[in-house]
């Protein structure tokens, strides 16, 4: 009997089968399953009828009737569901000959796979009724059959397709969609008739990586992440870069593993990169995750500030985002204490207070946003090493060399940590030091310096020697040392007054000050006198020159003072300090004879003369009619009473003398003679 759909969708009929499940079998045999409807009163059931098209739109087939009303399934056998999808209804048959209403039209579920290649199966099949049943969970589960007889589900979506992501190598998959009523019977859909080939080829998903960190006690980089988030993955891969080329140094991590420590890795020479993969039982590698590289931590000592800078990369990419930096020190091999805090965009910490000769270790701790990840550098250490102070520096002498310079030398301490030493001169005590020469350390103990800017002959100078290390702070300074400035003036007829301060300061006393003269420079100088020290000078000194003695020259008195050091030196020296040359210039002496006698005791008439200028001299005579008989420009010569290689007469002649001092006076003088035979 043939019985037209009266439409595609029903509505529940009253006293109508509640039609709620359709399961096609893996042979294409397809099972309805129902709820028995509720009787009307005074009716009595005669059977079940169930009408089955292989379109919505019928023609409808009555294919079978169901005696028993207990009965609420039914297996269509050849029903061929596995071929496409097979369209039912039902509807309750009375004894009276009456038929209920028709039940709702459920569609059996076809399911439909295609395979793109690109590592997935493609599912896609129709709903049991549009829209779906009230009673429907409304939740489709898949599931696919791998190895063969073994269902496993693999994933639940409530659309009417689904993309299964490959996790097997290479094999035959299939496949069947299941979705429950809340009656608790289950629509199945086909199951295709040839399984088909896939093949995975999607990598797994690139794991998290949190942090490449240093172990503090061994040394070496310690690597942990986050696990991927896909289910096959069999291991991961771990690369670092060496040169411009990311290697790996390891594959055979397992997939549960999440940390690693590298023992070949040297994270205390340099900044260490590493990237991470994940790779399945199919030999899909993902791609390389986020780079991640050490913190590579530096310290220098700087000697003059006396403090260690610490500096190291800034940690990139770290999980959760940089939240700062702890700086942890140790002193001389004891616990890391916190010395301080930086903020995420710092890379240098400067650690003050230092105690020379200990020795202090570090390391750098990056922590997150929100503290939960940690990763420090490598360890670096640094001790401090100050330079040795001098344990003495002492000013031997200050010198005037050759009337021109002042020498300046010193004793020093070579075992300390000096780099330069600094002459500084000043013109008073107290005053103000100006630095005037440098000269480098060297291994020599004594020091000379030449100051040559000094105006020797215009006063006395105060002079030290400091000492610098390399950062040009002064470590120690000498002594003062001062310079004797000499003062000489004619003072009176043939006396000479001399001045001059004390030389300051040696270690032992000043002894004594010898005195040395030469006359109008012509002869070396020879010592005049040696004046003691005394304390009661007041630091100045005086003595008085007798010259009545040397007569000869032009007047010119040079002086130098020679200061002696006495014994009691700590160092056990005996210096001298010389002073600058003085001059001291005696006014010429003149006495002239009034009369001589050429053939008798008084052969020449000369002008007795003193300190005379000899280059600017001129005795000249004339006789009674004025004619000049006599000339010379020599002091030491005279007139021996000829004129032109014969005896001049008796008689009175007049004389003219011209003559200058060494100071460059001019003096003249004229008298007359007689000339006696």
């Amino acid at each position: 009997m043939v019985v037209m759909a009266l439409s595609a969708i029903h509505t529940m009929a009253t006293n109508a089968p509640d039609l709620r499940c359709v399961s096609v079998a893996a042979n294409g045999d397809i099972t309805l399953t129902w709820i028995a409807p509720a009787i009307p009163g005074g009716a009595t059931f005669n059977n079940y009828q169930v009408f089955q098209s292989n379109n919505q739109a019928g023609p409808y087939t009555l294919m079978a009737t169901i005696t028993n009303y207990a009965t609420t399934n039914y297996t269509q056998t050849g029903a061929n569901g596995n071929l496409g999808s097979v369209f039912y209804y039902m509807q309750t048959s009375y004894v009276s000959g009456t038929n209920s209403s028709s039940s709702d039209t459920l569609q059996s579920i076809f399911l439909s796979i295609s395979n793109p290649g690109l590592g997935t199966a493609d599912l896609s099949w129709n709903a049991t009724h549009k829209p779906q049943l009230p009673s429907s969970t409304g939740i489709y589960t898949i599931y696919r059959e791998f190895p063969a007889g073994t269902w496993t589900a693999v994933g639940t979506t409530a659309a009417l397709n689904y993309n299964d992501t490959i996790t097997v190598c290479k094999d035959s998959l299939n496949y069947r969609v299941e979705i429950v009523d809340q009656s608790g019977c289950t629509s199945i859909s086909s199951v295709p008739a040839h399984k088909q080939l896939f093949k995975n080829i999607i990598p797994p998903q690139t794991p998290a990586s949190l942090c490449a960190s240093v172990d503090t006690v061994t040394g070496i980089t310690f690597i942990t992440w986050q696990p991927s988030s896909s289910g096959d993955t069999e291991w991961y891969i771990i690369y670092q870069l060496q040169g411009s080329t990311w290697k790996p140094i390891i594959s055979t991590l397992g997939a549960t593993t999440t940390s690693y420590s590298y023992p070949l890795s040297d994270p205390g020479a340099k900044s260490e990169s590493y990237r991470l993969a994940a790779e399945d039982s199919c030999n899909n590698i993902s791609i390389e995750g986020t780079i991640q590289s050490t913190m590579f931590a530096t310290v220098t000592f700087n000697r003059c500030d006396s403090s260690n800078l610490l500096a190291w990369n800034r940690y990139l990419n770290l999980f959760g985002g940089v939240g700062g930096y702890r700086i942890y020190v140790s002193t001389n091999g004891g616990a890391f204490t916190l010395a301080g805090t930086k903020t995420p965009g710092d890379s240098t910490f400067i650690h003050t207070g230092l105690i020379n000769s200990y020795h202090y270790c570090y390391y750098v701790e990056v922590y997150n946003t929100t503290g939960t990840v940690l990763s420090t550098s490598n360890k670096c250490c640094a001790s401090v090493n100050l330079p040795k102070a001098p344990a003495f520096s002492y000013l031997r002498t200050a010198s005037v060399l050759g009337n021109r310079f002042v020498t300046v030398r010193c004793f020093v301490d070579t075992s300390a940590g000096v780099a330069n030493y600094v002459l500084k001169r000043a013109n008073s005590s107290p005053g103000t030091y100006a630095a005037m020469k440098t000269l480098p350390f060297s291994k020599n103990i004594t020091l000379t310096f030449i100051d040559s800017t000094a105006q020797v002959n215009n006063q006395s100078y105060f002079y030290e020697v400091g000492s610098m290390d390399s950062c040009r702070n002064e470590l120690i300074t000498t002594n003062v040392g001062r310079t004797v400035y000499l003062t000489a003036t004619a003072e009176g007829v043939l006396t000479n007054k001399l001045a001059w301060n004390d030389y300051q300061q040696w270690s032992g006393p000043d002894s004594a000050y010898n005195i040395y003269r030469s006359i109008d420079q012509y002869s070396g100088y020879q010592q005049v006198a040696s004046v003691p020290y005394s304390a009661g000078n007041n630091g100045y000194n005086t003595y008085t020159d007798d010259v009545s003695s040397t007569l000869q020259g032009q007047g010119n008195f040079y002086y130098y003072v020679a200061a002696l050091e006495g014994s009691g030196d700590i160092y056990k020296y005996t210096d001298t300090s010389i002073s600058n040359i003085a001059k001291a210039i005696q006014e010429p002496l003149f006495y002239v004879p009034n009369a001589f006698t050429p053939d008798g005791k008084n052969p020449v008439f000369i002008p007795v003369n003193a300190f005379v200028n000899a280059t600017d001299y001129t005795f000249s005579i004339f006789d009674r009619w004025g004619e000049k008989v006599f000339e010379t420009h020599d002091p030491s010569t005279g007139w021996d009473g000829t004129y032109q290689s014969k005896k001049a007469n008796e008689g009175v002649y007049v004389y003219w003398i011209k003559y200058a001092s060494s100071k460059g006076e001019d003096f003249q003088t004229k008298g007359t003679v007689t000339l006696l035979r």
